[in-house]
């Protein structure tokens, strides 16, 4: 299971809370990642492999 969290802010001041909660059915976390990156555009992957990167290494970190 992952999760998936953001708090925006609209031109108003206002703040719009966003929650998802998914799960991916993979073997081990290299094929969840991958899973993960395949949902983007391929020209964005080289984008989202390095924000997963900053992302992971700041939990695991």
């Amino acid at each position: 299971m992952f999760f998936l969290g953001s708090q925006r802010s609209t031109p108003l001041g206002f703040c719009k809370a966003l929650l998802v909660l998914s799960t991916l059915h993979t073997l081990d976390v290299t094929e969840t990642i991958n899973r993960m990156i395949d949902l983007f555009p391929p020209h964005q992957h080289t984008q989202v492999r390095a924000m997963l990167a900053g992302t992971l290494k700041g939990i695991v970190g």
